[in-house]
């Protein structure tokens, strides 16, 4: 589900606050009631209304009956307990082989104390949150905040750099779902004419029979932008990315990323997709990896890479990105320094940060 741009530019008496070329190569520029059958009991119901006697032929094909289909009833329940445990060992084996991709990743210093910390969603920043309930389930729009950096060292936040806005879900107030995040302002989002996506708010309306869904936010002190939309944004359904999707970025992420940590992994399919939502790249995952529009754009499509297996990893990796999942901010390039020579990119791309040997730039 896209958001479209709907209306902008309503000014504000005042100034709101603030909220919390060449490509990703190694040389880079380059997630039933059963019923039992009825037959035997209108036979009964037959049976009795003839005036079958006690202790006739028909009585004891009564009981037989109805001890078949006990017997019956209990081996249908023996097999769906068989099945039951073991779909619960599968679910286990699954959970298991996704925590051991993890288990190597140590916990940095967090930026924020606890007492700023998000009690909802600690993976990303989730400022100035604002709720809205459709059919059952609690919708979290929260304002993206992205790190600003001063060489390879966080400085100061300017707010400037704010273009998306995140949501999670839930029916419960327990169990959360991360939809990820909108991409609202700035180049690559909805509303172009945006610098900032702040302070969301959502609405919806039934028009004409149908729900319609209003997404707004602050662009800084300028105005305010409005985003609609056909379902909530972010609505739990089946995954936007089609089959081809995956088994490209799976294979780009694996030859370019391959020895690197999963966060790395991450980072490069991240910024596969930041191109295919930027007006100066193709608007596929398959396009943006064999753009020739400079050049090839990545090292594993010249030499040949790009086609070998991936590993498991970087499958996951994949499928994370494909569903949501962002490192890197909105960088459009990487590039490992120790292993070109090719600087263009750090000559004239702004950084935003390095992962294993990976630094990446916008």
């Amino acid at each position: 589900m896209k958001w479209k741009k709907w209306g902008l530019l309503l000014t504000l008496c005042a100034a709101l606050a603030g909220c919390g070329g060449p490509a990703g190569t190694t040389d880079a520029g380059t997630g039933e009631n059963r019923e039992q059958a009825p037959g035997s009991v209108g036979a009964v119901e037959g049976t009795e209304q003839q005036g079958t006697s006690p202790g006739s032929p028909e009585e004891g094909t009564q009981g037989s009956s109805g001890e078949g289909q006990q017997a019956a009833g209990q081996g249908s329940s023996a097999a769906d307990g068989i099945a039951g445990a073991e779909d619960q060992e599968e679910e286990g084996d699954m959970n298991r082989e996704y925590a051991a991709y993890f288990q190597d990743i140590k916990p940095a210093e967090t930026y924020k104390g606890l007492e700023d910390a998000n009690p909802l969603m600690t993976q990303r920043f989730g400022a100035d949150p604002y709720a809205m309930e459709y059919n059952g389930r609690v919708y979290f729009y929260m304002t993206a905040d992205a790190f600003e950096y001063e060489g390879e060292e966080v400085k100061e936040n300017s707010y400037s750099k704010i273009h998306r806005i995140n949501v999670i879900s839930t029916a419960d107030m327990v169990n959360f779902t991360d939809h990820g995040s909108i991409e609202a302002a700035g180049s690559q989002g909805a509303a172009k004419w945006a610098n900032n996506s702040w302070a969301p708010a959502a609405a919806w309306k039934n028009i004409d029979g149908q729900d319609k869904f209003f997404l707004y936010f602050a662009d800084g002190g300028g105005g305010i932008g409005v985003l609609t939309a056909d379902s909530p944004p972010g609505r739990a359904s089946a995954p936007a990315y089609t089959a081809e999707d995956l088994y490209w970025m799976s294979r780009i992420i694996s030859a370019e990323s391959r020895g690197e940590p999963l966060l790395g992994k991450l980072a490069v399919g991240t910024v596969v997709l930041n191109r295919v939502a930027s007006g100066e790249f193709p608007d596929t995952v398959r396009e943006v990896i064999f753009d020739r529009k400079w050049g090839v754009q990545f090292t594993p499509v010249a030499n040949g890479t790009v086609y070998d297996e991936p590993t498991q990893e970087s499958v996951l990796a994949a499928k994370l990105v494909l569903d949501g999942a962002r490192v890197a901010g909105d960088s459009l390039y990487f590039i490992a320094p120790e292993l070109t020579d090719n600087h263009w990119t750090m000559e004239n791309r702004t950084y935003v940060t390095t992962i294993g040997c990976h630094w990446f730039y916008e």
